[in-house]
């Protein structure tokens, strides 16, 4: 007479959890034979033994009668549509599955692909492996038809892959018949060199929901990151997602104009996700539309306070914001963000959306500007011109050293034919003299008010040209003399 307490199903699942020895494959044998031993060891029994599928789906195939298959090099295939019947036995195995773990550097599933596609589709409403909360596999051409398996309770994804990119477009159905995933874990496959993960799509990782955790193995190596997205929302769930320890190159572009808090969730979201004395260049653009460039009633207006998070990342070297907003900074606010950044080597704050402003930064505040930043090559800021009629002294009588700049974009700035001659002479005295060095005024961001503008901003340009060439053409007669 049976034991009662081989009678609690608890128990018996504890017995045959130890029978099983994942480290000895020969006892699933043990466990197999308690299967056929009595009706009361069955069921617990079969629980054990496909609680896991291990390195091979094979099994898939053999639980069925043998002329719905066939074998050929290790690898089984169904020969014909499988019957109701045989997608009932088929059932009764896989509704116990809860994970499936396929063996990396094993190429195959065990499965042909005609045959995995089809378990993806079998009668009725309810998937195949509606309890498996575990995948592991290596995506490859073989492997890869996985991701066709609805699996609506699972939980963990771990992928082995040589090639994000297909990846990522395997995903887009992915996410919407295992819609459940909390953790999506990435390594790269044998040479972590051969993966590329230097452009993540955010609309892929964000299709979940409930995603908690997203990990790759080479995040901790990764310098260079470059995001893509409509919004900016789906990519600062991302950053809170993920930890970049190296990253040092941050670039986002959307489609949409960001609003003031996903401006601030988003600069949060770098520091947060990387290290923000590594971070060396930022940049966050929006796609430039012509149309939207005329009707700056509605836009925000970007502040001092808006760009605080900013003085976070000491070792800036290139800052490029281009959003459509309006900006509002003054001398002193650029300067006070400008002695955070010792090391900056380009400033761009709306190159082409421009600053929709009648001031900007003084004449006076770049120069205290380029003394601040010595490395400073490149700028595109607007700049103030009123009131600027005197001729100035050049920066180098006064003994200043200024950076070397080789690029000035004033974006919109606004100029009066009256401040043309002094204005001229500043630039003059900022550049060095070298034909590679140009001014250029942003055409687009200022279209309404080209008339008045663009001539007097034409004139400033060709006289700096004009001085580069003569130059130039001294320098080679004292070189040719």
């Amino acid at each position: 007479m049976m034991h009662h307490a081989l009678q609690i199903q608890e128990i018996l699942l504890n017995i045959f959890g130890h029978c099983r020895a994942p480290d000895e494959e020969h006892e699933l044998f043990h466990v197999a034979a308690m299967a056929r031993t009595c009706r009361i060891f069955k069921e617990p029994a079969l629980d054990v033994l496909w609680e896991e599928l291990y390195y091979t789906l094979s099994p898939l195939a053999r639980c069925l009668p043998e002329a719905s298959h066939k074998s050929s090099s290790g690898d089984y295939s169904f020969h014909r549509p499988l019957t109701q019947i045989e997608w009932d036995i088929l059932r009764s195995y896989t509704r116990r599955v809860r994970s499936i773990d396929m063996e990396v550097g094993l190429t195959g599933t065990g499965l042909s692909r005609t045959s995995l596609i089809s378990l993806s589709k079998p009668p009725g409403a309810e998937p195949l492996f509606s309890n498996v909360r575990y995948l592991r596999f290596q995506y490859t051409p073989e492997d890869k038809h996985l991701l066709l398996l609805p699996l609506p309770s699972l939980r963990v994804l771990v992928i082995h892959l040589a090639d994000q990119r297909s990846f990522e477009r395997s995903l887009k159905s992915f996410a919407k018949i295992s819609p459940n995933l909390t953790r999506l874990l990435i390594y790269p496959y044998h040479d972590a060199s051969n993966v590329d993960v230097d452009h993540v799509d955010p609309r892929i990782i964000c299709r979940w929901q409930n995603l908690q955790t997203v990990c790759n193995m080479r995040l901790d190596v990764i310098t260079l990151l470059s995001l893509y997205s409509q919004l900016l929302d789906p990519i600062i769930r991302l950053l809170s997602q993920i930890r970049l320890p190296a990253i040092s190159d941050v670039s986002a572009f959307v489609e949409f104009r960001p609003s003031r808090r996903d401006l601030s969730s988003f600069l949060a979201g770098v520091q947060t996700s990387g290290s923000a004395h590594a971070v060396r260049t930022l940049w966050l653009a929006q796609h430039f539309n012509p149309c939207h460039a005329y009707v700056p009633e509605d836009r925000p207006v970007l502040v001092l306070e808006d760009l605080r998070p900013y003085m976070e990342f000491s070792n800036l070297r290139c800052i490029n914001l281009a959003i459509e907003w309006k900006v509002d900074l003054t001398d002193s606010e650029l300067l006070a963000l400008a002695s955070k950044w010792p090391h900056l080597e380009k400033l761009l704050i709306n190159t082409e959306w421009g600053w929709n402003t009648q001031g900007g930064i003084t004449p006076n505040g770049l120069l205290q500007l380029l003394q601040a930043c010595r490395l400073l090559t490149r700028i595109a800021l607007a700049i103030d011109t009123r009131g600027y009629t005197e001729i100035p002294p050049s920066p180098a009588s006064l003994g200043l050293t200024l950076a070397r700049l080789s690029f000035i974009n004033v974006l919109d700035s606004l100029i009066e034919e009256e401040c043309v001659p002094a204005i001229t002479a500043f630039f003059l005295g900022v550049l060095p003299r070298s034909k590679c060095c140009f001014l250029a005024w942003n055409e687009s961001a200022m279209n309404w008010n080209r008339d008045v503008c663009q001539t007097h901003w034409d004139d400033v340009c060709r006289q700096i040209e004009d001085a580069a060439t003569q130059l130039h053409g001294d320098h080679d007669d004292q070189i040719h003399s």
